[in-house]
């Protein structure tokens, strides 16, 4: 009875002193201040800072197994600090919570335990609005809005814009990077990256710098650029046959557009089945145009056979168009092979220049048979 009367008062005093000390120092490297001007804040613990095996502040059993019959990667236990909120709906409500949770990474016996570090946050309108908000799991991969990041930062929100990234001193309605969703729909999501730039008198909107080395790509890079855009199909990872691989456009109006099957249109969206497309006019300082058909200098061969004048009249009286060349109603349903029609205008010029030639004969001859005549009869 004495031994428990003693402990009884040594505790009473212990306790209570405390209570009304300035300062409360155990010995050792620990030492715990209240109201005291040698200490930084109403409770402060120190520890010598050369020590680095020793702890400020320890929550938590070692050794504890807590409960070991969980499933695999289920929280077993975990330590909370809390942070008291003020007028809240419901008394002595949590207003914020730093959150140690112990996951099982073993099997059907938690023996080893990883820890994850959560941050919840309230907004002090009942019990049920105190919510995680950030996640660092044991790997190290970090999860806002999500319980389970599956990246290196995992961001799972809601809102449109998911990320927004400002300058100091600039309202982001006026410049801002903003990572969000452009399907407001609520089981879509299509990635939006935006780039708003303040910036007066310069015409920058979204910068975009890809540094590479300065080599010749060859082999497996030879399509490898310091800016690569490679679209790609979300089914199964492969090429695209029937989407458009890329598409520019002034405010939803159509500018230039790359086809899956590499055709480029500028100003429409069909290439009509060519590899390059222009709804407008175009202009060149030089084209060069290669093709594979023979160049029509086969017509000064000495056995070309060059139509005569007169099957040539009947083909345009029949036909209404030259020989080799596409009828009206074909240019104006199909267009102009450019290549094609410059090869036949070669041609043509280099049969008009044998006609020529062979006339320039005949004319020749006649001139000559003429003064011949005329010679004849003036008794020469």
């Amino acid at each position: 009875m004495f031994r428990k009367s003693l402990a009884i008062l040594a505790f009473t005093f212990m306790f209570g002193t405390a209570a009304y000390a300035q300062k409360q120092v155990f010995p050792g490297s620990v030492g715990i201040g209240l109201d005291s001007t040698l200490m930084a804040a109403k409770l402060h613990i120190g520890a010598n800072v050369t020590d680095s095996n020793v702890s400020t502040i320890r929550i938590g059993r070692p050794n504890d197994q807590g409960n070991r019959d969980v499933p695999l990667f289920g929280m077993p236990g975990a330590y909370n600090i809390d942070f008291a909120g003020y007028r809240d709906v419901a008394q002595n409500q949590t207003g914020a919570r730093i959150r140690a949770e112990r996951i099982n990474l073993w099997g059907t016996y938690s023996l080893i335990q990883g820890m994850d570090l959560v941050f919840l946050t309230s907004n002090g309108g009942g019990v049920d609005s105190l919510k995680e908000r950030l996640r660092i799991t044991n790997t190290g991969k970090i999860g806002i809005g999500t319980k389970q990041p599956n990246a290196t930062l995992s961001i799972n929100s809601s809102e449109l814009n998911m990320q927004e990234i400002t300058k100091a001193g600039i309202h982001s309605s006026n410049a801002a990077l903003i990572f969000g969703n452009a399907a407001p729909g609520a089981d879509s999501y299509i990635p939006l990256i935006t780039g708003r730039s303040q910036a007066p008198t310069t015409p920058y909107g979204l910068y975009v710098i890809g540094q590479a080395a300065d080599v010749v790509p060859s082999g497996a890079d030879v399509f490898s650029a310091a800016i690569l855009l490679d679209a790609r199909s979300k089914t199964g990872d492969g090429t695209l046959t029937n989407n458009n691989v890329l598409s520019v456009s002034n405010y939803g109006n159509p500018m230039l557009m790359v086809k899956s099957n590499g055709a480029v249109c500028v100003g429409t969206t069909d290439a009509k089945g060519y590899k390059f497309a222009v709804n407008g006019s175009a202009v060149f300082t030089r084209v060069v145009v290669k093709e594979n058909a023979k160049w029509p200098d086969y017509v000064f061969t000495t056995d070309y056979q060059l139509p005569s004048l007169g099957s040539l009249e009947d083909y345009i009286r029949e036909h209404q168009h030259l020989p080799g060349f596409p009828a009206a109603a074909e240019v104006e349903q199909n267009g102009q092979d450019v290549a094609a029609v410059n090869r036949q205008l070669v041609q043509k010029v280099e049969e008009l220049t044998l006609y020529i030639i062979e006339l320039n004969k005949r004319l020749l001859q006649q001139e000559e048979n003429i003064k011949a005549l005329n010679d004849k009869v003036a008794g020469k």
